[in-house]
């Protein structure tokens, strides 16, 4: 896929991970209507997230699937679904809640089931969806196309977005038909600090507004 098949516009757009960075560049460009089901979560692997995909998303955060995983947030207590290998890092306040007893979880299941209803309600209706994803390597992207081919009842594409040792954006040959991908400079500061090659990465692109 090449920039010029990329852009146009999209009914929705999601992060599909590996951090909160995609969500958070989403929701700065205005193009993140809602929330999907891992924009605030930790899940390096892109394996696991074709697993939770390719299983619509069956079990996901289950409180038998649960187990600590630190603080990735000193404010928040970190919490694995084991059997996806995917982590909330911003949703239980360590203040009030441990593994033993998880005082926002009923909350946190209820929001979390929401949004995978919604993300299927898109998935199955919406004319165009943008995937967002940071982090991959090319056969666990190969994996995702397919897998979101399986899942997406009409068009789609995917924008893979990976940090290397670059001084600047470079554009990657994608040898898939649904996938446009990048390098962006390691940098220290990825938060905002590549903000203009995001801006770059997302001209052209709009949201049908009949949508939000």
């Amino acid at each position: 896929m090449k920039k010029h098949e990329l852009e146009g516009v999209y009914d929705a757009a999601f992060s599909l991970g590996e951090s909160c960075l995609a969500a958070a560049q989403l929701t700065r460009l205005n193009l993140r209507p809602f929330s999907g089901v891992i924009d605030w979560m930790r899940s390096r692997s892109l394996k696991d997230v074709n697993q939770l995909l390719q299983c619509r998303f069956a079990g996901f955060m289950d409180k038998s699937h649960l187990e600590y995983a630190g603080f990735i947030d000193p404010h928040h207590l970190s919490v694995r679904d084991k059997v996806y290998n995917i982590i909330s890092v911003h949703n239980f306040p360590k203040e009030r809640n441990t593994m033993d007893h998880l005082v926002d979880y009923d909350l946190f299941k209820q929001i979390m089931d929401r949004r995978i209803q919604r993300f299927l309600t898109v998935a199955s209706t919406y004319r165009r969806i943008l995937f967002v994803r940071t982090g991959g390597h090319w056969e666990d992207v190969e994996e995702l196309q397919t897998v979101l081919s399986n899942l997406i009842v009409h068009d789609f594409s995917i924008l893979l977005i990976n940090h290397e040792h670059v001084d600047h954006m470079i554009e990657v040959e994608s040898p898939l038909e649904k996938v446009y991908a990048v390098s962006l400079p390691l940098i220290e500061n990825t938060w905002s600090g590549n903000d203009p090659y995001w801006d770059q990465l997302f001209s052209g692109i709009s949201l049908n507004t009949q949508n939000k």
